[in-house]
């Protein structure tokens, strides 16, 4: 699978989207806290952000395996992370509770990630190769994001440049999305690699 284009976009979405989701997991908290929200609302906010997930979960895949193009869901998240992380920004404390909605609107992503194994491959070892695969590489991508926005944050003594390496983590999310998005299969693309080697 990992010799083929198709391959490692999706590693690539599965680790930047997990990337960004645990440093809003790990690190939402405290960001609302040093501007200034108090503990409890921070942590009622993250309790918010982290139960977006749970419709997103139930309703997002029977919809997305509904289509050919899954593409319109790439731009819906990124558009999503984008306005509300402008928002945590440029004015975290007012309109919070929009922010961490349209966050969690934009962790739909993960749901996209799994669901791409499915509508992405015609076999079932097909779809087993590219979870394994996209997983075991994307979950290393992922638990290296909240150690480089805390460390970024501790450089630089403020928010700013670890917001501004989340924001270039959705638009890599969103190339690499647009990518695996698009109607194609797996296993026609090892095949054609296979072809063009023999």
């Amino acid at each position: 699978m990992l010799g083929t284009g198709i391959g490692w976009q999706s590693v690539l979405y599965f680790g930047t989207q997990s990337s960004i989701a645990y440093i809003m997991f790990g690190w939402f908290a405290q960001m609302l806290r040093d501007q200034g929200l108090d503990a409890q609302s921070a942590g009622v906010m993250l309790a918010y952000l982290s139960a977006l997930g749970i419709p997103m979960s139930l309703v997002m895949p029977s919809i997305i395996v509904r289509v050919r193009d899954q593409r319109p869901f790439v731009l819906l998240f990124v558009t999503a992370y984008l306005v509300g992380f402008a928002g945590l920004w440029l004015s975290p404390l007012n309109g919070t509770w929009v922010w961490t909605t349209l966050i969690g609107i934009g962790l739909g992503s993960f749901v996209m990630a799994l669901t791409i194994f499915a509508v992405r491959t015609r076999t079932a070892e097909g779809t087993a190769a590219m979870s394994a695969s996209s997983q075991s590489l994307g979950y290393l991508i992922g638990g290296a994001g909240p150690f480089l926005f805390g460390l970024l944050h501790e450089v630089s003594g403020g928010w700013h440049a670890s917001m501004a390496m989340v924001v270039g983590m959705v638009l890599l999310n969103l190339v690499v999305g647009l990518l695996i998005a698009r109607p194609r299969y797996l296993e026609d693309a090892i095949a054609a690699r296979a072809a063009k080697e023999g």
